[in-house]
């Protein structure tokens, strides 16, 4: 995957994860830095809070599959109910950060982090959007306290996010020790593994860059992004068979892709 894509999907599927929450007493307010869980988690107990739950669960369900003018309606309901509601800040914002309606989606955050402060979700999700937007320093202390909060369940989400905006501030190192604090805390990751193996590569020790584009394009289904990575990789290390081996899948599989062009052009750097 391309950066480009690979924060795409961060958009998408990294933003604001809002789950159910049991019934219970609310929960207290904390201060700016203390850790909290997730509001999306905490109890409810009102009906108000219940119907703008309601309307976001439905609202990222939207913005899943990829509705976002459902998402966006939602989203404005579920504020409506009850602005003091962070998952229904974090959908409106994540909807407006999609649409590149950048002062719109600042507003939707601040208010966000204003009733949530310590919320891992809002802060994974801020810290992002603040990296995505020429303010990648205070994403990391964003992306950071949601990392540090031990009540968040995907720490790999926030190290994710970390390691494409140290990228995107070109410290291929600090992105490098992220990617694999991600991995490590979820294997499962694919941006991270797929980084892991482009800056191996990067970095000239294709061995392991081979071992980690084998073990990505095991675990998902394959794209034309790890094809080409790998028949680089196989390329450096002259595995003539290997390399013709990958130029045959993105041949079949992805013929119209740019990295086929490359191949076909003998682009390999």
């Amino acid at each position: 995957m391309t950066l480009r894509s690979l924060q795409s999907l961060a958009l998408l599927a990294l933003l604001a994860a809002c789950a159910s929450a049991p019934s219970g007493p609310p929960a207290a307010k904390v201060a700016e830095g203390e850790a909290e869980r997730p509001v999306s988690e905490q109890p409810v107990v009102t009906d108000q809070r219940r119907m703008a739950r309601s309307h976001v669960e439905l609202g990222n369900a939207y913005l899943q599959s990829g509705r976002i003018g459902t998402a966006m309606e939602e989203a404005r309901v579920s504020v409506a109910i009850d602005p003091s509601y962070a998952p229904a800040q974090l959908l409106l914002a994540s909807v407006h950060a999609l649409l590149d309606e950048k002062p719109a989606a600042q507003k939707a955050f601040e208010a966000a982090v204003a009733v949530a402060p310590g919320d891992p979700e809002v802060n994974n999700a801020y810290g992002w959007f603040l990296c995505t937007n020429g303010r990648e320093k205070e994403g990391l202390e964003r992306l950071a306290k949601a990392q540090q909060n031990p009540f968040y369940t995907t720490p790999t989400r926030p190290a994710t996010n970390a390691g494409l905006c140290m990228l995107r501030m070109k410290d291929e190192k600090g992105a490098a020790s992220q990617f694999a604090k991600a991995y490590t805390l979820d294997p499962s990751n694919t941006v991270a593994l797929f980084n892991l193996a482009e800056l191996a590569f990067k970095q000239g020790d294709f061995t392991r860059a081979r071992a980690l584009v084998t073990e990505l394009n095991q675990r998902s289904e394959v794209s034309a992004e790890s094809v080409w990575l790998g028949l680089r990789i196989e390329r450096k290390l002259g595995h003539q068979e290997a390399m013709e081996s990958y130029a045959q899948k993105l041949k079949g599989r992805f013929p119209d892709s740019q990295q086929y062009q490359d191949y076909l052009a003998g682009n390999f750097e």
